[in-house]
């Protein structure tokens, strides 16, 4: 039956503009009905929404767990790398109104114009030190907000396309959408895209929890920036570690000196890749034809060179020093366990993950929880995998550590084991007794891989293939028998 709401309770409509956008409301059971096509909870007390505050100030937005409900407003558009936007009254980007920064020798972001931006103004996406070029920010952020629900919570998010000349969709990858298929946000195929100053309101139930991220579904638009994580969290959380994804969430994510349609269209149409060649110019003669990157079982990887990747947003291009970069830091309390979440919002590449001088213990993949895999040197993550685990804070809390995403491409002109090509994401772990790494702190970071050996081999979970070669000293635990 049709739930029936009792009384005369009165409901706010979901509006964007609502003047309680950060409070509590109510709504009854027949409008939760109108909106998804089905009684949620079967009773007939008014639901409780909650308007979950997310802008520009919030990379995570978390709903209130004894919400019934949980409305999300996202704002898309175009930004500059590099660049201070001025903030509106209203808090809002003012995306017109940007000035350009640099970083100096000294590390510091200084404007061209020797003005400070400090209050009533962004911080400027560095991204790897490097590329300045336009991406797709949600609510001004690269990647977009982390957003948490809880099981089961019916989640309604406003999309408006502030993109020129450009339409739109958001895919919630790996939420099963029951009976709510055309919330999906496949453009043309579950739906008609968002256009240019067009909104749309995904309305579905979160299910099932876990580990999970939305992304654009047109073009390349996903890897500009269209991204980030979506967390459902249990109804009934595990209590033998800590599991706050606001602060232990790992976005992984490749980058490119131009919008990804570019590079997909160059993928896509042509096996002439001739390296090296400045963006926009046309290859020169004489240059050598890249070859595409090996796997260590020698098949294709990558037929475009690699550039460079984030975590959370952070990274650092190989020709940038470390003094000139800005990373992601994992803070942790010694002796005390955390749950990480690893989304591989990546495009092309395959990633192995690892934390230096710390085993990890998986615990799920791609939202579903499987028998625990212990004492793990590597987790491999593919484009739109995610893989969550457990640390354990058991190391010296008065160093840094390196969390190190290395693409999976080796040399197969050498001898086996085939060396690593060197593409490597880096973000960094500190424990509370330390204080917060800063870029001059860096490079006095000690590297300490996985040592792999005979007696001691490491353990990597989800390789591409059944098994590594004995020289490499890895076990191999596969996906299918997780």
């Amino acid at each position: 039956q049709m739930c029936k709401p009792t009384g005369s309770s009165l409901y706010r409509s979901f509006t964007s503009g609502s003047p309680n956008l950060n409070k509590l409301e109510y709504m009854p059971p027949l409008l939760l009905f109108l909106f998804t096509g089905a009684c949620l909870t079967g009773l007939s007390r008014p639901q409780i929404i909650h308007k979950v505050p997310c802008d520009y100030t919030t990379s995570s937005c978390r709903c209130n767990q004894a919400a019934d409900a949980c409305e999300f407003n996202l704002q898309v558009f175009y930004l500059q790398t590099f660049t201070k936007y001025s903030l509106k009254a209203d808090g809002a980007i003012n995306p017109v109104d940007g000035y350009v920064h640099y970083i100096n020798k000294s590390g510091q972001l200084l404007s061209y114009d020797g003005k400070v931006y400090g209050a009533g103004y962004t911080e400027a996406a560095t991204v790897d030190g490097k590329t300045y070029r336009s991406f797709i920010a949600i609510n001004g952020r690269i990647p977009g907000p982390t957003l948490i629900v809880r099981e089961n919570q019916t989640v309604v998010v406003n999309v408006t396309n502030n993109i020129r000349g450009q339409s739109i969709t958001i895919h919630w990858h790996g939420q099963f959408q029951r009976n709510t298929p055309w919330m999906d946000g496949v453009g043309f195929i579950s739906q008609c895209p968002i256009t240019t100053g067009g909104s749309f309101r995904y309305i579905f139930k979160a299910e099932p929890s876990g580990t999970f991220f939305y992304h654009g579904h047109i073009d390349g638009q996903r890897g500009d920036g269209l991204q980030g994580a979506l967390v459902v969290l249990e109804r009934e959380p595990e209590t033998t570690y800590s599991d706050v994804p606001e602060q232990h969430t790992i976005n992984l994510f490749d980058w490119w000196p131009r919008p990804f349609i570019d590079v997909f269209t160059l993928q896509q149409s042509t096996q002439e890749v001739y390296y090296p060649t400045s963006v926009g110019d046309l290859p020169i003669p004489g240059l050598d034809q890249y070859a595409a990157s090996k796997l260590a079982d020698g098949t294709d990887h990558g037929i475009i060179p690699y550039y460079s990747g984030l975590i959370n947003g952070q990274g650092r291009h190989r020709d940038v020093p470390y003094s000139k970069s800005s990373l992601s830091t994992f803070r942790v309390d010694y002796g005390q366990s955390y749950r990480f979440r690893l989304v591989g919002a990546q495009m092309l590449y395959a990633y192995k993950v690892s934390v230096d001088n710390h085993k990890l213990r998986v615990i799920s993949t791609d939202g579903f929880f499987i028998q625990p895999v212990h004492a793990v040197d590597y987790v491999i993550v593919y484009p739109g995998e995610r893989y969550d685990f457990v640390l354990n804070a058991n190391q010296d809390p008065m160093q840094y550590y390196w969390i190190r995403a290395e693409t999976l491409e080796v040399n197969i002109t050498g001898e086996l084991p085939y060396s690593s090509l060197g593409n490597v994401v880096e973000a960094v772990l500190y424990y509370s007794n330390r204080t917060e790494p800063q870029p001059t702190d860096y490079a006095t970071i000690s590297s300490t891989r996985p040592s792999c050996t005979t007696s001691a081999p490491c353990v990597a979970v989800n390789c591409p293939f059944r098994s590594f070669h004995p020289s490499y000293n890895t076990t191999c635990i596969n996906v299918d028998s997780l």
